[in-house]
């Protein structure tokens, strides 16, 4: 099986990948954002296509795919991908909806309590000056959290982490 990746993020850290799909698999990687970049015998000898959504994957791409059995869009939705001419050709396109979805929300909550907190203010005056600069008088506005409301606009998969972190027991 050959698994065509046109626009890796990474020069070659696909160990988790490799392991998964098998010893019989070979990696075609590439670290693109033009599908014309990706020499045309990779597209033609794809059996699967992995993507991130830094690559348009129309239909003059998906007439390029001579074997593949299927599409991955390595993340959540289907974005620059041309659906329509992946159903015509009967090849399957599938999402990753969890993909970032625990680093979103964690990243989320951190920010909340470092800028509600004003970690990273303090964090820059006590790299300036540690002994001139240890006092709580310079510091932002910092505000307790007890008795606040934490507000999540949508409650998709992330949004509904995030409240599940922030969530008062």
């Amino acid at each position: 099986m050959r698994i065509l990746w046109p626009d890796a993020r990474f020069n070659d850290g696909t160990e988790i990948e490799r392991r998964m799909a098998g010893q019989d698999a070979e990696f075609d990687i590439h670290n693109e954002s033009d599908p014309d970049a990706i020499p045309e015998s990779s597209w033609s000898a794809a059996d699967v296509v992995m993507v991130y959504n830094t690559m348009k994957i129309d239909r003059r791409v998906s007439e390029r795919l001579k074997r593949a059995r299927i599409l991955i869009r390595i993340g959540v939705g289907y974005d620059k991908i041309d659906l329509k001419a992946f159903g015509e050709l009967g090849i399957p396109v599938c999402n990753t909806p969890d993909y970032g979805t625990t680093e979103v929300a964690d990243t989320a909550i951190a920010m909340l309590l470092s800028l509600s907190r004003g970690i990273v203010t303090y964090d820059e005056m006590l790299r300036q000056d540690p002994h001139a600069n240890w006092t709580f008088r310079t510091a932002p506005a910092v505000r307790r959290l007890r008795h606040r409301n934490f507000g999540v606009v949508g409650l998709g998969r992330i949004g509904t982490a995030a409240a599940r972190r922030a969530r008062a027991v």
